[in-house]
């Protein structure tokens, strides 16, 4: 209690202090407490896009990818389809250079969707999408060679028993992807729903 004490005595024996120094620290409060605040808010507005960014890079870019290769492979089927029911020559050779074409895109695309956060969290069902994939590549290759060697019966044979059935597997991964990137996003969104409230509080 004696320290008290003394901090009282020492406090009563200072002078009063005068009106304007008293607005002065009251002024000097004020700011030291709108800097805290404004420190607290910026902090909280740093965060908030820390998630933001991670919800894009996790979430909606994966997403963007999986449609993208899902079109690439489309448009390659659809193509062959073609191919193989015109046996043209000339429908032979846009199959072979447009498969060629979504292929180069097709692989890029994959390679960022197994680095983001998505592909990360999914790997299994990747890998199985992967082996899916290289499949359906297969068949259409071989289903090609048949069209160029003008074997017309045998390759819509092939596009019908083998290209398209290996194709329904693939749309199925994509489909399933598609669902948990979106599920990472609505976890996402949540999420900072909830730090909003909090920051908001």
């Amino acid at each position: 209690m004696r320290p008290f004490r003394d901090l009282d005595r020492l406090w009563r024996s200072l002078p009063p202090l005068s009106l304007r120094v008293r607005l002065i620290l009251r002024l000097a409060g004020l700011l030291l407490l709108m800097l805290l605040v404004g420190g607290a808010a910026i902090a909280s507005l740093l965060r908030a896009d820390q998630r933001m960014r991670a919800l894009v890079t996790d979430s909606l870019s994966p997403v963007s990818d999986v449609g993208r290769i899902q079109n690439n492979y489309s448009d390659s089927l659809n193509a062959l389809t073609h191919a193989g029911l015109t046996r043209l020559p000339s429908a032979v050779e846009e199959a072979r250079t447009l498969i060629q074409s979504n292929s180069l895109d097709i692989e890029r695309r994959w390679r960022e969707l197994q680095a983001s956060g998505l592909g990360r969290e999914q790997t299994q069902l990747l890998a199985l999408a992967d082996t899916h994939r290289k499949a359906a590549e297969q068949v259409m290759k071989e289903a090609i060679r048949q069209l160029d060697a003008e074997q017309y019966d045998l390759a819509q044979l092939q596009i019908a028993s083998d290209v398209q059935p290996s194709f329904a597997l693939l749309h199925a991964d994509f489909a399933n992807l598609f669902a948990k990137a979106l599920q990472a996003g609505d976890d996402a969104a949540a999420a900072e729903h909830a730090a909003s409230r909090r920051t908001l509080a």
